[in-house]
Order: structure tokens, then sequence, then C-alpha cells
């Protein structure tokens, strides 16, 4: 993964202090290097663990941000597939599959398994796609005229509810998922309200959307992360259901130098870490939330081997070693292998 202004980036890091600390080591899955301290009976600041110890039970200890915990027992375990390894470097993607998704205006994206997923056409609204390029619409505009304006979709609640997200009017829905019986089936959407847009610019609209759990934010309550596509671009995070809004930050500085615009965004399983997409400029970019989820640190880029006119607009993780893009008008699904 190639880090546009490495020494910069690297820099920032180090004064924000994000690649200080001890590696760790619990006696579960959690182990990695994420800023904190193991000094062999506590683990200070560990975000996405808890301690299993029988006179600790649930308690959770948190960093960036969140209240520091402190806990003397050794066995930790992971919360929710996070498992807070980051060693401050950027992941690599390598390109290992195209294909065809049935879906030309493909604009957004949601990984269900078993060669299934959710595609958003930003026109109709969301159809199921499988592996042999067939997609099928499941709910659209007769359903909500919103769902004919989708730029954002992501699963959230363990998998239990699809969120869907407009450009235009910022509206966001909920979709309760259900499958059973080799079918998969998307219930009736609920309204949940609308996204504030941070700028007046008739068409720069909430572009992308993704869920994160309660154990990576700061008030360990789910929140929708959503991308403003421009003028500003913008990344916001709202509570689940009721769309407070916990945090806007604008992408400037070295976000404008390497994105010409935000698509869509991925929480990466295993760190945390944001995916940002930006069609316009055929690139990925990584980055960590600081300071309570109130800053956004560039970790590096990732750019695109596309066509001039191909637009990536949609991302999201299959799994913690596996990301996939989706392109608009050409109907394409990338899928990359992640390496840390």
């Amino acid at each position: 993964m190639r880090n546009p202004g490495r020494l910069e980036v690297a820099a920032a890091l180090v004064a924000t202090g994000s690649l200080r600390g001890r590696r760790w080591r619990g006696e579960g899955d959690c182990d990695g290097y994420f800023g904190v301290t193991w000094n062999g009976a506590a683990c200070v600041g560990v975000t996405g663990c808890r301690c299993v110890g029988a006179d600790c039970g649930r308690l959770r200890a948190r960093g960036d941000g969140g209240s520091a915990g402190l806990c003397g027992r050794t066995r930790w375990e992971r919360i929710e597939g996070m498992n807070a390894r980051d060693d401050g470097r950027p992941a690599r993607l390598k390109l290992i599959e195209t294909a065809r998704l049935g879906v030309e205006s493909a604009s957004a994206i949601a990984p269900l398994g078993d060669g299934l997923a959710l595609v958003v056409d930003d026109d109709q609204g969301i159809f199921l796609a499988d592996s042999e390029g067939r997609a099928t619409l499941l709910r659209g505009k007769e359903d909500a005229r919103g769902l004919g304006d989708l730029e954002g979709l992501c699963l959230g609640d363990e998998g239990a509810t699809v969120y869907a997200v407009s450009e235009k009017k910022g509206e966001v829905f909920s979709l309760p998922l259900r499958r059973g019986g080799g079918k998969v089936m998307l219930g009736d959407p609920t309204l949940l309200g609308r996204l504030a847009r941070p700028g007046d610019a008739k068409n720069k609209g909430w572009e992308g959307a993704a869920w994160l759990p309660p154990s990576a934010t700061p008030g360990g309550v789910a929140c929708l992360v959503a991308v403003h596509e421009a003028k500003p671009m913008a990344l916001g995070l709202f509570t689940l259901p009721d769309l407070r809004e916990l945090s806007l930050i604008e992408l400037d500085g070295p976000f404008e130098e390497w994105m010409r615009d935000a698509s869509d965004v991925a929480v990466c399983p295993v760190t945390g870490n944001l995916f940002l997409l930006s069609d316009r400029s055929q690139r990925i970019v990584e980055a960590r939330l600081v300071d309570g989820a109130t800053r956004l640190e560039p970790v590096g880029a990732f750019d695109l081997d596309l066509a001039p006119d191909e637009k990536p607009e949609g991302i999201a993780f299959e799994s913690g070693s596996r990301l996939v893009v989706v392109t608009d008008d050409q109907g394409r699904l990338l899928r990359f292998s992640v390496s840390r």
C-alpha cells in the first residue's frame, strides 16, 4: 500500500503519540501494538477487548479518548471481532479477483458471505447479487421514495439490520435482514431521520455509510459513519438509532491532496481503521479516528488501477483479510487481499 507524504505522516503520528507504546499480549486473541502499555499484569487503554477474569467479568478497558481502564487479569478476548492490532503501518492491498455484478450503476455494497452481497443501484434501489452475476431487486423506490436515491449501504447490529443513506436528502433507512431456507429477505424500510448537510451545494450530498460497533466508539454506542462527497468533503459519526451527531470532521489538509471527493467508507474489522474511497481520484485512503473520534489521522493510501472513466463508488470489508470495491457504469466488483 503506497503511503504518500510518508515522512509527514510518520511525523504526525509520532507527535500525537500514536506510535508510542509497547507490545502487549493477552492470553486470548487480543495481541498487537496500539499505543498502549502491557506491564505483565495490566493492560491500559485497550480498545476492542474485554477482560474475562473471574473478578472482572465484562469490564472493558478503552482508549483513544474513551475512559481509560485498568485490570490486573491477563485473560482478554475480542469484542465483536475488533482485536485492536494496529502498528501504525498501512495495510497492504493486492487485487486477487474481478467479477461482473449484474448491477451496472453500483454505488454501494454490503457483503453477506456465501458469494452473496447487497448492492445499491442509485436509481433503482437495493439488489441481491450473487457470484454468477445475477441480481434481484429486493427493495426500491416503490417501497420508499428515498430508496431510489441511495448512495450508502452497510450491515449493522451483527448483521441483523441494513442501513441505507440517500444522497440528496440524507435520509437514513433501517431494514431488517432475514435469512433462511436459502433465501435473503429485506423487511419494510423505516425512516430513522435525516443527516444534516454540512454544505449548501445542490449536487453534493452524503455518499457512503459504514457501521461502527459500540466497542469502537467513545460513548460505547453504535454509530453510523457517513461521508459527505464535497463542498465540504467531510466524515460524520451519528449515533444509532437516533442519528445524534457525535462528530463531524472536515476532510482537509492531506485528505484534500489525496482525495478529490469522498464516495464511500468502510471500517476495518481488525484495526478499526477507516478506509475512505474517492471515485474521482480512484484511490483508497486509510485513516484512524483519534482524540475521542473528533479527528482523523492519515495512515496510507492505495491507487486503484482502473480505466480513466471508471468510477469506484462502493467499498466494504468481506472479512479482516478481504476488501471489495464496486464501480459505477461498469458494474464491476474488485476483490483485494488485505495483509498487515
